[in-house]
């Protein structure tokens, strides 16, 4: 059989084949992994996590915990006596990332862990000027030094100076 010129193939449809085939190929960096794996390989790996991209397993921070000097996060919402609902409304974070940190499947950035300490300070500063059991009512009712603001709606306004100062003015005992 001979090829007539009009058979011949160009040079870049030729090329366009190639690359569609090793579009199809496997990566070569992968490791692929047999139905049936040899007795000599299941005792290299017996208890050893299975790596099939060629990547060591990272471990990661389990909990709240893993920033130093951060407090847990579901004992802090369990201080302040208040729901997720709640207490984003005080700290500004979403109830579905409250419940990933608690969940201990990601950890608070570095921000947020920030934010936590600075309530678990403000909830500490409150328990020395009235009883623990009444923070939340009182986070949650209007009060006439805030121009009839509740004092979560100060701290969402980005105003928690204002409780620092009537913290520090009923502490000295000079508030009016």
């Amino acid at each position: 059989m001979t090829i007539t010129p009009s058979a011949r193939v160009s040079p870049k449809a030729s090329r366009r084949v190639t690359k569609k085939n090793s579009r199809r190929r496997a990566p070569r960096n992968s490791t692929l992994q047999s139905a049936k794996p040899s007795a000599k390989s299941s005792a290299k790996s017996a208890g050893k996590p299975v790596v099939k991209s060629g990547r060591k397993p990272v471990a990661k921070p389990i909990g709240t915990a893993a920033k130093p000097g951060m407090p847990q996060l579901r004992a802090l919402r369990a201080a302040y006596g208040m729901s997720r609902e709640k207490f984003s409304r005080l700290s500004g974070f979403s109830v579905r990332s409250q419940a990933t940190w608690e969940g201990g499947s990601k950890a608070p950035s570095d921000q947020a862990a920030l934010r936590l300490a600075e309530l678990a300070r403000l909830h500490r500063a409150l328990a020395t000027v009235m009883r623990q059991d009444s923070i939340a009512a009182w986070l949650d009712t209007p009060n006439s030094a805030f121009e009839g603001l509740k004092p979560v709606e100060v701290v969402e306004r980005g105003q928690i100076d204002r409780l620092w100062k009537m913290i520090f003015l009923l502490e000295s005992g000079n508030a009016a």
